[in-house]
């Protein structure tokens, strides 16, 4: 469900509450937020009243709930958040029962982030020390740090830049995300995990190579919900029913495309792009094969059972383990287009080579 949650409301919460938070402008006067809790990125909002494109929790729209989720330690607030693959050891405690044992320790999430604005361009950083739960290294210790600024559009350098972005309101930004391990073990992978939450009911548009292989993570998307094309599958996101598929890095482009509808009418396009690289190792399998690597790029479809949304994942550069590697450094780029559905096609045409 799209929770409509509007930045003035985030921001009357989180000032209510004593929380950090910065804004950062982007184009045609649209704006992101971002939290020390969680160290989240809100948005992207095209004034203070209206929705979020990101999918966000609806405990903001009550004080005493909202105090509530804090007192509790609750991870869930939506928007953009970073954590750390592969899921087995660090997620759940008993791959054998991994749903009931699954566990977001709060070490990661909210942590402890802090941030700083600087011109326009907001920086968030925590040092992590969290429980792995398999492996003989009973502790895992890195840092993430964020830079997150404006991102322009890519559009601007065609020669039809004019036609394309004619009555399209664009707006974009990136992140920049360092990890480092800090501790003795070097045999356990580290790689970031970049989730951003999004509001069904859409089309996840992804572009691919070859002859597509996707991996199940859960239980098998229902064959009702995809369909497969020459160059790219569209994927029906519900926010109702559970599933999450994995994409292979051999086979990604580094780009998909989300087509999604504001409250108001309007359609969008939500592009993200990121270094796909085939020779990483990309770490997190699912837990019924956790040693099935490869996929660069995911979707998850919630059961809505934690509020009725999806998540556009993408993971990082491989650390520790046998890379040789001790700090990785990933860009995640999104841009945002806004009109009407002929005009977003043409876009999706241009950066992904494909058509809803």
């Amino acid at each position: 469900m799209n929770n409509k949650i509007s930045l003035r409301l985030i921001k009357e919460r989180f000032n209510e509450f004593g929380l950090e938070y910065e804004t950062i402008d982007l184009q045609n006067g649209f704006s992101i937020l971002c939290s020390e809790q969680g160290g989240r990125i809100f948005g992207p909002f095209e004034n203070d009243e209206s929705e979020s494109i990101f999918w966000i929790s609806d405990v903001f729209a009550n004080s005493e709930i909202f105090g509530a989720f804090l007192k509790e330690g609750g991870w869930n607030l939506g928007g953009d958040r970073v954590w750390i693959s592969p899921e087995i050891p660090f997620f759940t405690k008993n791959k054998e029962d991994f749903f009931n044992t699954y566990t977001v320790q709060k070490e990661l999430d909210p942590g402890s982030y802090k941030l700083i604005k600087k011109d326009n361009t907001i920086s968030m950083f925590q040092n992590v020390t969290i429980e792995s739960y398999a492996d003989e290294y009973k502790n895992k210790k890195f840092s993430i740090g964020k830079n997150v600024f404006l991102a322009e559009d890519p559009l601007r350098v065609l020669d039809r830049y004019s036609q394309l972005s004619k009555d399209v309101k664009y707006c974009g930004f990136q992140q920049n995300i360092t990890l480092n391990a800090k501790d003795e073990d070097k045999s356990t992978y580290l790689e970031t995990w970049v989730l951003t939450q999004i509001n069904p009911s859409g089309t996840l548009v992804v572009p691919f190579l070859g002859d597509l292989e996707f991996v199940n993570y859960y239980e098998p998307i229902s064959q009702n919900l995809f369909r497969l094309e020459d160059n790219h599958i569209n994927v029906s996101v519900t926010g109702d029913v559970r599933y999450k598929l994995g994409f292979k890095a051999a086979q990604m482009t580094g780009r998909a495309g989300y087509f999604g509808k504001l409250g108001s009418g309007s359609d969008y396009l939500l592009i993200r792009n990121y270094y796909n690289n085939p020779s990483n190792v990309y770490c997190s399998g699912p837990y019924r094969a956790p040693h099935n690597f490869g996929c660069s790029m995911f979707l998850y479809n919630d059961s809505g059972s934690q509020g009725g949304f999806a998540e556009f994942e993408n993971s990082g550069k491989t650390i520790s383990g046998d890379t040789g590697l001790i700090e990785s450094i990933d860009n995640v780029s999104y841009y945002l287009y806004v009109g009407n559905k002929l005009k977003l096609n043409e876009i999706s045409n241009a950066l992904l080579g494909v058509c809803l």
